[in-house]
This record gives structure tokens, sequence and C-alpha cells, in this order.
């Protein structure tokens, strides 16, 4: 209960909490400068950073911001990938027949 309003109160003053999860650990300028900037930019106030490295993600990072999530990973741009080879094909084979 505390939890939800000191986030409602975060939110009222325009700052947000970034989960960001990578696949390996930030450099501290990433950490300070280029990271908070772009998010700052797409959550429109101030970010908080809770960082935290995730062996299971083999490049990128996912980035939960409230209900947001943003996945920037190399798993998620594999199956993007995959999808769109899959469905030229499909094009493919039936211009084909």
């Amino acid at each position: 209960m505390i939890d939800a309003f000191l986030c409602d109160l975060a939110a009222r003053r325009g700052e947000f909490t970034a989960d960001v999860r990578s696949a390996q650990t930030l450099t501290s300028a990433q950490e300070r400068n280029s990271l908070p900037s772009k998010l700052r930019e797409l959550a429109g106030g101030k970010v908080h950073l809770s960082m935290r490295e995730d062996k299971s993600l083999i490049g990128g990072m996912i980035v939960k911001i409230g209900s947001r999530l943003i996945d920037a990973s190399v798993g998620r741009g594999w199956n993007v990938f995959e999808r769109q080879l899959k469905s030229q094909s499909l094009t493919t084979q039936k211009g084909a027949a």
C-alpha cells in the first residue's frame, strides 16, 4: 500500500522508476548519461534507474517504466527477424503457385 502511494506521488511529480535488465553491466557513462536522457525523453520526466544484470539475455536490454515495456534485447530482434523471413517466404511461395 505504501509502495503504491509512493509510486503515485512520484508520478504526480513527474518522476518515474525504470527497471533496467541488461545482458551485461553498463558502463558508468551509459548509466549516468545516455540511458537516463533517452528514458527521460520517453517517460516525460525524471527517471530513477534500477539496474540489474540478466545473464539470460543474449544481448541488449529490457526496460520497464510503469506499465510500459521496452524490449531492446537481441532475442526479440531475432524473433522479429524470424517472423519477417517466414512471412516473406509465404509471400514468395504464394506468388510462385
